[in-house]
């Protein structure tokens, strides 16, 4: 989800991240974690999961029918900061942001 960027309460539609900027990010927080959790013990690892392993391949059809068709559309527009957006005349709100809550809820399931 790091290479759309979360448009929660954004005024404006965020800019587009590069691969390369997301893996920065992932490697430094898998940095900031390695004190506490060991990655290297063998069949007790602990386990960095990329939602862009399960996402990185998906095309857009697979996840129309099978993740899409789980969403309401009435439930997304009515969350606060989409009706924000949708309300600005002079931004609105891109497929790719709105579409943002379909990733992210795909990751929690």
């Amino acid at each position: 989800t790091g290479l759309i960027g979360d448009p929660s309460f954004k005024a404006a539609e965020r800019k587009l991240n590069t691969e390369e900027t997301v893996q920065e990010w992932v490697d430094k927080i898998r940095k900031q974690v390695a004190p506490f959790l060991d990655f290297d013990c063998g069949e007790n690892s602990a386990i960095a999961a990329n939602n862009y392993d399960w996402f990185g391949n998906m095309n857009v059809l697979t996840f129309l029918r099978d993740i899409g068709k789980h969403f309401s559309v009435n439930q997304m527009i009515n969350k606060e900061a989409v009706k924000q957006r949708l309300n600005r005349e002079d931004q609105g709100i891109s497929f790719t942001e709105f579409s943002y809550n379909l990733l992210q809820g795909y990751d929690f399931a």
